[in-house]
Parts: C-alpha cells; structure tokens; sequence
C-alpha cells in the first residue's frame, strides 16, 4: 500500500522519529494494562462467566477490566498520558524543526537553480554571440567597384571637352553577405601625361565624397549606383585622351572607401581604373573602358 501512496512514504521516512515515539508508546501502554494486577484479577474473576460465546465474552471482559484499571489508575493514567503528551509535543518540535530545515534547504536549492539557469542563459547568449561574430567572419562584407561608365558631355556625344567637367556612374557592390555602412569615401578623375604618382592622390581639394551622411548600409550582396563628376573642368583637349603616356593623356579614375561591419570592424578598399579609349576591338569597343591597374597601393580590399 506504501508503494502505491509515495506521499506517504516520504513523509513516514520525514517523521520516522515521531512515528517510532507513537508506536512505542502504544506497545508500553499495552504492555503496562496487560501486565497491571489489577487487570490481571478482574480477567481471572470473569474467566467462567458469559452466555457460552467465548469471543464475545473475552472482548466484553477486555473492556470492562480495562474500565476498572481505569478507574483505579487514574492518577497514574494521568501522569503517563502527561508524559506522553509532552513526548509528543517534543517529537512535533523536533519535527517542525525538521521541516523548517527541509523547507530552508529547498529554499536554496531552489536559489541555485536560479542562478545556474542564469548562468546556463548567459552561456547561452554567448554562444549566440560567439556564432554571430563567426557568421559575420565567415560572410563578411565586401565592397567592389564596377560598371563605370561616363557621360555624354559635347554636343556630338563626346565625353571629354576642354573646360568642361567629365561626368559618369558607377557602381558599389558588396559582394559579402552582410551589411557595410560606409564612414568615409572619396573619388576623383586624375589625368596625367606622367601616370600615376606613389602615392595614391586621394587627399587633397580634388576628392569628392560616395556616400551622404544619411545614407543606410549597403546590405549583403546588395549594391549602390553613385553619380560622378570632376571637381576641375578638363584642362586639356578631349582628344589628347590616348591612354598613352608618350603621345597624349591619359585618364584614371581614383578612389577608396572606408566601412565597417555589423560587428564595427572596419576595413578599407581602394580602387584604380585606367581608360583606354576605342579601338574598335571586342575589348574597348566604340566607347572606350575602365579597366582596373595591376597595382597594390591603388586596387586593395582588407
């Protein structure tokens, strides 16, 4: 039966105590009324009696020499219920105080466990954390620069005209598959008869911006068309733009991007492309292309 009822075995292994104090008093009581004299002679005077039910009679005379010890015992009996009494209420401070303890110690148990499921949370934030910055590692963005094209500017279609301002677009590519927020950015139209300078000419009056303060990140695998246009008016004759260093000039466009991640890592690019003017091949058709410079302080991605 104690099996089928686990509440009621715990609590009997709870008060073990208690209940052996109950149950050696009750054998002590029945010990003491078996062997009292008293009831000893009232059972031997009342062996013969009866209606011939010798069940009956027994339990009946039980009751009735338990009456008469009673009656002759009751100081006694009072003293022992007395001493009982006080036994028990010992045993029920001893277990009050045992399920104060038990309750206290559940009590921390129970804080424990709070603080281990806070912990196993934060852990758990980390390891969010930890998985994001290696998402972000494994798919960073990266920015590229591409379709650059220029502008009609003369009234034939010409794109370069002394004293005029070379325009055109291009194209800001995030090749990763997270979001790049540009902080700075510069670009120019650089034209020389002597190539390129050591050091890229990017920060001086001629650098125009690619992004606008408000502008939003450029999302991953996302891109951005930006207009162009020169700060100075071309200073030379349009047709001088051979792409040769020895017969005429030749024109590049310069530039670099500063940007950050999601995580705020940031990191640079550069970019350096040279114009070669038409020559009717499949390479730079009827138009002319930008085609990019084999050099690393120009054309870069961290």
């Amino acid at each position: 039966m104690l099996r089928r009822n686990p509440r009621m075995l715990t609590w009997l292994k709870a008060n073990r105590l208690l209940v052996g104090m109950l149950a050696a008093a009750a054998v002590a009581s029945i010990a003491i009324v078996l062997s009292s004299q008293t009831f000893q002679s009232c059972m031997r005077a009342n062996a013969y009696g009866g209606d011939g039910n010798a069940a009956d009679h027994v339990v009946w005379m039980g009751w009735w020499c338990l009456g008469i010890l009673f009656d002759k015992s009751a100081v006694a009996i009072t003293a022992l219920a007395t001493v009982f009494m006080a036994a028990f209420t010992g045993t029920l401070w001893w277990s009050t105080n045992r399920s104060t303890e038990f309750a206290r110690r559940t009590g921390d148990l129970a804080e424990r466990q709070f603080l281990l499921e806070g912990r196993q949370a934060d852990l758990a934030a980390k390891q969010h954390e930890l998985s994001r910055l290696q998402h972000v590692v494994a798919n960073k963005p990266r920015l590229h620069i591409r379709g650059i094209v220029l502008g009609p500017i003369g009234p034939k279609g010409e794109f370069f005209v002394e004293g005029q301002k070379i325009v055109g677009s291009l194209i800001i590519a995030n090749r990763g598959a997270t979001d790049a927020r540009i902080i700075d950015s510069g670009y120019r139209f650089f034209w020389s008869q002597e190539g390129l300078p050591m050091r890229p000419p990017v920060d001086d009056g001629d650098v125009s911006p690619m992004h606008l303060p408000d502008d939003g990140p450029i999302a991953g695998f996302g891109s951005r068309g930006i207009q162009l246009e020169s700060k100075m008016p071309l200073d030379v004759k349009g047709d001088l733009i051979f792409g040769n260093y020895s017969d005429g000039v030749t024109l590049f466009i310069i530039g670099f991007i500063h940007y950050a991640d999601i995580n705020q890592a940031e990191r640079y690019m550069g970019f350096c492309r040279v114009y070669l003017p038409p020559d009717g091949t499949p390479r730079t058709g009827t138009e002319g292309r930008f085609v990019a410079i084999d050099n690393g302080d120009y054309e870069y991605e961290d």
